[in-house]
Formats: C-alpha cells, structure tokens, sequence
C-alpha cells in the first residue's frame, strides 16, 4: 500500500487532479514501481525480475509526468485542411501493453488513447480551474493555460478516437454489438451502394495473380507498369555493391493488385468491371516508424472542400464548364532528393542484370514513398507556372488560375492528389489541358458525376440552355414580342406550345 500509495497520492497533489481520476493515478504508479529498482530485487526493477535479465527502460515512459498538459496529434486525413493540428489534453498515463498514450481530451472530457502526443510537463490545466484550487499549489498557477473559467461540462461528450480504433466496435455508425449476426439476402441489398460480382478476390502476390483466371489481364497490367517506368526513367539499374559500400538500406518492392469496377448504371445495374490495375510499389512505410515520429502525416497537401465549393458556385454562376483531369501515374514524376535503392522483380530484368546481384537507383518517386506525393506536387506546381500562364493563390496553394484571362481565357484548377478538379471557359480549359500534356499524361472527363468524394447533380435545363443558347435568346424574345402585341387578359393559345399570360 506504501508503494502505490505515496506515488498515488503525490501525482493527485501535484496534477490537481480530480477524484474521478484516481484509478488512472494508481495505474500509473503501478507502472513507474514496476519500472523502478529496488534493493529488495538488488537493484533490478520488478518487471526484471520477472524476466531475469536486464530490461531497457521505454523512452515513452519517461516523457511527462501524468496530469500534465499535452497536445494530441491530428493526423491530415482526420482534419480540415489548415485546421488544428493537435488537441489540448490531459495526460493520463502510459499503457506499456500498446505502447501508447492515455488522454482526455480538455473541451469534451473524452478519454482515448493516442501514439503521438506533445507535452509541456510543467504545465497542468487542472490548476488553472479556481473551483479546484487545493492550499499552496497555487504558486505554480502562472504555469496553467488561459483557462479561467470550470472545466464545460457536456453531457454526451464523444470519444475522440482514431479510424482505426473506429473500426474495430463501428459500422456504419452503428456498433457491431447491435448489428444482427444473420446473412443478408442479396437481393435486399442497394444496387446503387453495393457491387456485387464473381471475380473473386484481389491477389496479393504475382504468383497467386498467374493461377486465377484472369491472368492474362494481370500480365497485361504488369506490362504497362513496366513501359511506364521505362518512359518516364524512373530508375537506373546499378550493382548491389554501389547500395552497401555507401551504407545505403535497399529497400524491397511490393506488387498491389486491384480491380477495378463502375458503379452500376442503367445499362448495366449490376455494375461492371473498368479495368486491372497494378502497382509496384515500395516497401518503405517501416522506414518511419520511429518513437515520437508522426509517419501518418501525409507530404502533400490537397484542395479545401470549401474552395470545391466555392470554384462550383462561380462555375454556376458564370455558366463555366466543369471538367475533372486525371494524372496517370502521378507519383511517378516526382523527383528525388536522396538515394533511393529498391530491389526490383525478377520478370523486370533485362540485358542479364537481375537481382539479387543488381538493384534499382530510383530517381523517382514510386507509390509508396513518403515524400512521393510531395515531390509530384512540386512538379505539377513548376509545370503550371513555367511561363507564368497560370498563378498559384496564396490562400489555397492547391488552385491554381489563369493569370490573363482576357487573352488565355478564364480558367481555374484544384489539386487533389492526381485529381485536377477544373472550371472555366473553351479557351481556358485548352491552355490548361495542352501545358499539361507537355509532361503528364492526362485523361479529361466532361461534366463529372462526382469529384473528391462529392456526387454532383447535374442541370438538365442548364445544360439544355448552354448548348443551345443562341436559340434559346431568339425564343425569348420571340415570346417577349408575342405578349407585347396579345390583348390583355384574353389566353395565349395553348397550340403555340407557349405558357399563359399570368403564369409568365
């Protein structure tokens, strides 16, 4: 009782803390005993002990005291773009067993776990409320955060938690316990939600590809990953002694097979498949798994749902049109800042120089690179702006517009990855298709169904009025005369196809 005790009641003292986070201070003093040296164990630590040998101490452990104030990370793929970046927390522990941290979050009081957290050790929220102020520990007020009034109180507070962690007890927004554990008829399901399909499964190895039965289609998928490689020089074959007699790690390669499918329409209701698409890619994700290193965050940033908004409201407004362009291969143009090895497939080798002895000397980025996507971006960026045809906004990085719309016409694109949502006019939208087709290769697609996630709908009398506007005009003041010259209050005759007086 001793043990725990002392440290137990020195955390609740020093954070300030309240009662209801009492077993979070005793499990915490559990952790710290089992992670000190005692002379009873002859100055080995408990979990030692159990162990018999000697144990390194975790670096995570021994970040911050508990009840500090701590920001938790907001990966990119979880917040509004330019948004926060962390979330103001209370730190309530360590977990050993995931090797992760325990917070509450300050505004909703939702407790979650969470791998990359900043502290500020001398800085504790809890002494910033004047309700919970407790004898001398008042001296240390000027440490707190600009929090003067009680901790809000909500009484549905949300737990903030992780996709992943989501998707364990979520679907669907419903939890799996309330989910019946029945199959569910085929014929109940959503055709314009659900595809289904006998392809079976994806591969997930070059050999398991050649035994289904379409491998012919995954043969032809390979070929054109590899013409592509070839035509954009994304590599140079060198000796496997070039890698290790500079120390460099050679990364290995990783093939990514996918079918690809349309959604269903009403010419085929059940769906159809588009295409197979494969990918070599790197094996490069490990290489950021460092303590403290936030290896989620993406290196690219895309186009604000609010700017998609907006360009979609000035297209509407200036009767403009809406194409969206993709970029084939995008990562692939990217450059690289650094020596990159990779080991490469067998199938690929060509003039003798195969692996093991030969490896590949990338100077390209390849999906799954980290900064890949970062350094495709900056390419796209150094294309638009070349010869100054097109500006960059310096409120959203990711449009970009034409700078002379008088004489270029009127054009404006955002970027979203390989995903170049544009608007404008004729003359606008073919200076930007031929200055990117002077790098990329680039698929344009006319008045898009859906873009970045969002469905459009489509006008249909709009469209009507934008193909045929000039007889659109003459009809109108076809009609406007027609009413001037009509007597008053007598109906227009239903034959000429035109409305009745009043309803105009």
């Amino acid at each position: 009782m001793q043990s725990i005790g002392v440290p137990f009641r020195a955390m609740m003292l020093t954070g300030n803390a309240p009662e209801k986070h009492i077993p979070h201070a005793l499990r915490f003093a559990n952790i710290i005993r089992n992670n000190s040296p005692t002379k009873a164990n002859k100055g080995m630590t408990p979990l030692e002990k159990k162990a018999g040998k000697k144990l390194p101490i975790n670096r995570r452990l021994l970040r911050a005291p508990i009840f500090c104030l701590c920001f938790a990370f907001v990966y990119e793929d979880q917040r509004a773009k330019h948004g926060r970046r962390g979330i103001a927390c209370v730190y309530l522990g360590y977990d050993p067993v995931n090797n992760t941290y325990l917070v509450m979050d300050w505004s909703t009081q939702g407790e979650y776990y969470c791998a990359d957290v900043e502290f500020f050790p001398t800085v504790f929220p809890y002494r910033a409320n004047p309700q919970t102020i407790v004898g001398s520990i008042n001296r240390y007020d000027d440490l707190a955060p600009h929090c003067t009034d009680p901790m809000p109180e909500h009484e549905n507070a949300q737990i903030r938690e992780s996709a992943r962690q989501r998707g364990y007890r979520f679907s669907g927004g419903v939890p799996i316990a309330n989910i019946p554990d029945v199959d569910v008829p085929p014929g109940d399901l959503d055709p314009a939600i659900f595809l289904l399909h006998d392809w079976g499964p994806d591969p997930l190895t070059w050999e398991e590809a050649m035994s289904m039965h379409d491998a012919d289609q995954w043969i032809a998928a390979d070929l054109i990953e590899k013409e592509q490689f070839k035509q954009l020089k994304v590599f140079d074959v060198v000796h496997r002694g070039q890698a290790t007699s500079r120390g460099k790690r050679i990364f290995k390669y990783k093939e990514v097979f996918k079918r690809k499918f349309n959604p269903p329409d009403e010419v085929n209701p059940n769906g159809s498949l588009d295409k197979h698409k494969f990918r070599l890619t790197i094996a490069a994700y490990t290489r950021m798994l460092t303590e403290g290193i936030d290896y989620q965050e993406k290196n690219a940033s895309t186009v604000v749902r609010a700017a998609v908004k907006m360009l979609l409201a000035i297209a509407v407004k200036h009767d403009y049109d809406i194409v969206l362009i993709d970029i084939a291969t995008f990562f692939l143009y990217g450059d690289l800042d650094e020596e990159v090895y990779m080991e490469f497939p067998v199938r690929w080798a060509e003039n003798g120089r195969s692996p093991p002895e030969f490896v590949w000397l990338l100077k390209k980025g390849v999906y799954g690179w980290p900064a890949a996507s970062n350094g495709a971006q900056k390419k796209l960026k150094s294309v638009l702006t070349a010869d100054k045809r097109f500006k960059q906004l310096t409120s959203d990085d990711c449009i970009f517009t034409s700078a002379n719309s008088s004489s270029d016409g009127s054009c404006s694109t955002g970027s979203h990855v390989d995903d170049l949502f544009t608007i404008g006019d004729a003359k606008g939208i073919r200076l930007l298709t031929e200055t990117l087709e002077k790098e990329f290769k680039i698929k344009t697609v006319v008045d898009p169904t859906s873009i970045t996630g969002v469905q459009l709908a489509r006008n249909r009398e709009k469209k009507w009025a934008k193909l045929h506007l000039t007889d659109y005009t003459e009809k109108m003041l076809e009609d406007e005369q027609m009413l001037n010259s009509h007597p008053v209050g007598v109906p227009i005759d239903a034959g000429t196809g035109r409305d009745a007086i009043t309803t105009r």
